[in-house]
C-alpha cells in the first residue's frame, strides 16, 4: 500500500492520452533512461536504498516492487515518468517504460499490473504485463483537467474499480470492458478503497471548496449503500483502507489536519466529533499530511517529521502499538516485505532523492 500522492505536494502534469503517445503500445519496453537510472546500495542490515531519482515513488505489489520517477524537468510541463519493475532481492530494474503523465496508483491483480496515469487530458487506467510492462489495454476514465491529483485503483468482487475526479468506473478484467460508469455530479475529487478481501467498497468525494462525504458502495454494482454527514476541510476527505467495521478518514484542514475513526456500518465517527485542536484515541491531530492507512490488518499513521508520538503503528481501533522511525516521509508500506519505504531529502542540483527500505518494528508485524 502506497501513501496517496495527493499529500506529497502539487503536481504539474501535461501530456496526451492517446495510446501511441502515453505509452509504447507493443514491442519491447523502452530502453533504460540512462540519465535517471537509480543507483542501489544495501545497508549492513540488508535494506535497500535507491539513489539519484527525481520524485521517486514505489508500490509493493503481488508481482514485486513497482518504482516510478520523473524523467522530464521537475516543475515543468509536460510531465513524463518512468515505470519500472524492480527485483525485491537486489533492487535492480528488470524492465521499464515511459508514460506521458504522472503515475498515481498501482495495483497487482488478475495477473496484471493496473496503473493510473494523470495528464492534462485526464485520468487513464493502464493494464500492463507484470513482466515485460507491455500495455495489454488502456481506458480513458476521466476526460479533461482534474482539479486534484487523485486516481486510485482497487480490486473488489472480481472487478477493478478506478476513481478520480467526478467518476467511478468498474472494469471487468475478463474482457477488458468498463461495465459500470458512475457519475459523481458536483464533486471534483474522489478516492476509492476496499478491504483486503474485496467485500467492502468505500468512496470519498469532495467539491472544490473542500466539502465532502464518505460513501459505502456495493462492491459489485457500485450502488450507493450509505453516506456520511458532510466533512469539511481544504481538500478531501480521503479514505485509505477498511478493516472489519473500522474506517479511518483523513482530512487536511490547512496547515494542520486530522484522521478520524469511522464506523463502516454507520459511516459516523466512532467517538466524539473530531476537534482539530485536541487528539483523542479516535481522532489523531497532526499536519495537513497526516495519513492513516489500514494495511495487513494494522493501522499505520504517518506524516512528515511527525516524531514517535505521531508516526506509529496500531490496532485498527487506534490503539497505539509502536513508534515508527522518526524524521522520515513514508511513501509506502510494504504488503509482503515487512518494510516501510521512506523518501529522503531532495538533493540539488538535479533535485534527486533517495528512497529507502526501513524495517518495520516487531510489534507491527
Amino acid at each position: 500500500m502506497r501513501k496517496s500522492r495527493t499529500r506529497l505536494g502539487g503536481l504539474l502534469v501535461v501530456a496526451v492520452m492517446a495510446c501511441t503517445v502515453l505509452v509504447s503500445c507493443g514491442g519491447e519496453p523502452s530502453s533504460p533512461t540512462r540519465s535517471a537510472q537509480p543507483t542501489v546500495t544495501r545497508s549492513p542490515e540488508g535494506l535497500l536504498t535507491w539513489h539519484g531519482l527525481p520524485d521517486p515513488n514505489i508500490w509493493d505489489t503481488r508481482f514485486g516492487f513497482v518504482l516510478t520517477w520523473v524523467t522530464s524537468p521537475l516543475g515543468r510541463a509536460p510531465v513524463r515518468e518512468e515505470v519500472a519493475r524492480v527485483d525485491a532481492r537486489d533492487g535492480k530494474v528488470r524492465a521499464e517504460r515511459s508514460v506521458g503523465g504522472t503515475v498515481l496508483d498501482a495495483l497487482g491483480a488478475d495477473g496484471s499490473l493496473f496503473v493510473t496515469v494523470l495528464s492534462s487530458e485526464g485520468l487513464s487506467l493502464l493494464r500492463i504485463h507484470p513482466e515485460s510492462l507491455m500495455t495489454i489495454h488502456s481506458w480513458n476514465v476521466v476526460s479533461g483537467r482534474i482539479e486534484f491529483a487523485v486516481g486510485t485503483v482497487v480490486s473488489a468482487e472480481g472487478g477493478i474499480w478506478v476513481s478520480g475526479g467526478d467518476r467511478l468506473d468498474r472494469v471487468d478484467p475478463a474482457n477488458n470492458r468498463i461495465v459500470r460508469s458512475i457519475d459523481l455530479p458536483g464533486f471534483s475529487i474522489s478516492e476509492v478503497t476496499s478491504n483486503s478481501t474485496g467485500t467492502a467498497l468505500v468512496l470519498s468525494v469532495s467539491d472544490e471548496g473542500g466539502a465532502g462525504y464518505v460513501e459505502r458502495r456495493d462492491p459489485e454494482s457500485g450502488g450507493l449503500l450509505g453516506t456520511s454527514a458532510q466533512i469539511t476541510g481544504v481538500r478531501g476527505p480521503f479514505v485509505e483502507g477498511v478493516a472489519g467495521d473500522d474506517l479511518w478518514v483523513n482530512v487536511p484542514t490547512g496547515n494542520m489536519g486530522f484522521t478520524e475513526l469511522f464506523s463502516l456500518v454507520t459511516l459516523a465517527p466512532v467517538g466524539a466529533p473530531c476537534d482539530e485542536g485536541l487528539s483523542s484515541p479516535t481522532c489523531l491531530v497532526g499536519t495537513n499530511g497526516i495519513t492513516a492507512q489500514l494495511v495487513r490488518g494494522l493501522l499505520w499513521v504517518t506524516q512528515y517529521a511527525g516524531g514517535p508520538s505521531r508516526n506509529f503503528c496500531g490496532r485498527p481501533d487506534g490503539t497505539y502499538l509502536a513508534p515508527l522511525p522518526t524524521g522520515d516521509d513514508f511513501v509506502a508500506i510494504g504488503t509482503e516485505s515487512r518494510v516501510l519505504f521512506a523518501l529522503g531529502q531532495v538533493v540539488p542540483p538535479h533535485k534527486s532523492s533517495t528512497l529507502s527500505e526501513v524495517p518495520v518494528p516487531s510489534e507491527c508485524r
